[in-house]
């Protein structure tokens, strides 16, 4: 909480000429900018390069499978084309549920479930 009104961000609302939008002007970008690097800071950019190196991989991998899925199982490549749009749509729709689901119960119990729901997928896709 801030308790000396000097800290407080500071903004300013001016109507946008000739729009009837209004523009919201703040100090807060330029005081989050001044902030130091916290070791807080270092972890979460080294999870975002993890999940990107992982979400690229991802993407390699089935460029890799579907010469595979060509040569063993006889399959077409329209027929792997189609499999590469589902695997992406389905990398998209969980996103979005995920996001949404994250934004109504919390980050964090998401985040840690996503194991759980990585692996019962897993399962099943075994099976």
């Amino acid at each position: 909480m801030i308790s000396d009104p000097a800290e407080a961000p500071r903004e300013s609302y001016e109507g946008h000429p000739g729009s009837g939008l209004l523009v919201v002007k703040s100090d807060i970008p330029q005081r989050l900018d001044g902030l130091p690097l916290s070791r807080w800071h270092l972890r979460v950019l080294l999870s975002l390069g993890v999940a990107w190196l992982l979400d690229g991989f991802l993407i390699a991998e089935m460029g890799l499978v579907g010469s595979f899925l060509q040569a063993e199982m006889g399959l077409s490549s329209v027929q792997v084309g189609a499999l590469g749009t589902a695997y992406l749509c389905g990398c998209v729709t969980g996103s979005l549920l995920f996001g949404l689901l994250s934004d109504r119960y919390g980050r964090r119990k998401l985040f840690l479930s996503i194991p759980v729901v990585y692996l019962g997928a897993s399962l099943g896709a075994a099976l």
